[in-house]
């Protein structure tokens, strides 16, 4: 089963999503930031990770850099998201 890590400081968010995924037939890690998604990742090596742009703490531009610093995860694909309206 593929392992999808989910970043999302937005709780409704982070839960719709794992919703949808686990429903798809995902295994699904969730965090609530950066860093802790740092750690996931560190520990679960998933295959994939869906990370908010804004968020307190460690946002997504930071994470993307600690993860590009990490060998071990600097190859999983990662996509950006936000929940932010556009003007």
């Amino acid at each position: 089963m593929k392992k999808i890590l989910v970043i999302d400081d937005d709780q409704r968010i982070r839960e719709n999503t794992t919703e949808f995924l686990v429903l798809s037939g995902y295994e699904v890690i969730t965090a609530v930031n950066g860093k802790m998604g740092f750690d996931k990742a560190m520990k679960f090596q998933p295959d994939i990770i869906i990370c908010d742009i804004m968020m307190p703490e460690t946002n997504g531009v930071a994470f993307l850099n600690m993860i590009y610093k990490e060998p071990s995860l600097k190859d999983i694909p990662l996509i950006f998201m936000s929940g932010a309206a556009m003007p």
